[in-house]
């Protein structure tokens, strides 16, 4: 998904990249809490815990203890949230933004790219059935209009939630049991949820500064400005903002 000389101009400004990036971030860091504190939110503020992450886990295992609507409501708007700005990214940004995105999140677009090369015949019922952050990227990248591309990605969203919903009163009985041990156990379980976090997220750090080491000694100093100029054919160095990964 290339952008091609009839394609109009993908605008590139500061502000553009910050109005995308910080809200990103953000979400990403509340689903780090969730992951860290899903413990002692679930049973006593399910809508707290989906408010911060609505995965398929919180979803199913906050079934029992919220009412449909604000399920509904609150499920819907968390996993909606993210979708217009990854939209974005991909519009604004074209395959720079895939690049980035990649970049930083490695496994996010690994399993798509057989399924990138697809996507315009298919882009309607993909958005339906996984409008993911990687789906909404290249839904932006491929220009794929916006307001067809907001409707397919709530229906889609809305059909999951009532799904999952469904699973979750279907196992009620043994997610009570769950629910039942995780509030008998939710110190301990706090613990390991955050020391886990922690983990992960020193690993994720120690792996990126692995990777751009290894990069730099695999690069030839002779090909330094063509490989610059290859990766930044518009002169806007670091498009998509990784510079900041010190």
């Amino acid at each position: 998904m290339h952008q091609t000389a009839a394609d109009p101009p993908r605008p590139a400004g500061r502000w553009r990249l910050v109005a995308l990036l910080v809200p990103i971030a953000i979400m990403i860091s509340a689903g780090y809490v969730a992951s860290a504190t899903w413990p002692t939110l679930v049973n006593d503020h399910p809508l707290w815990l989906l408010g911060l992450s609505s995965l398929n886990r919180y979803l199913v295992a906050t079934t029992p203890v919220t009412d449909f609507w604000p399920f509904l409501v609150v499920g819907t708007a968390r996993l909606m949230l993210p979708d217009p700005f990854f939209y974005l990214l991909g519009w604004w940004y074209g395959d720079r933004g895939l690049v980035w995105l990649n970049h930083r999140f490695p496994s996010v677009l690994r399993s798509w790219a057989l399924f990138e090369k697809f996507f315009r015949r298919f882009r309607y019922p993909a958005v339906f059935v996984a409008p993911n952050n990687a789906v909404c990227l290249l839904a932006g990248v491929d220009r794929m209009p916006f307001v067809p591309f907001l409707v397919t990605g709530f229906a889609g969203t809305v059909a999951r939630i009532l799904l999952i919903r469904a699973t979750g009163d279907l196992f009620a009985s043994p997610l009570g049991w769950v629910l039942d041990f995780v509030e008998r156990w939710r110190w301990p379980l706090l613990a390991i949820s955050v020391t886990g976090v922690v983990i992960g997220l020193l690993t994720d750090v120690a792996g990126r500064k692995g990777r751009a080491r290894a990069q730099l000694d695999d690069a030839d100093p002779a090909d330094a400005d063509g490989a610059a100029a290859a990766a930044d054919p518009d002169g806007d160095a670091d498009p998509v903002g990784t510079s900041d990964d010190r």
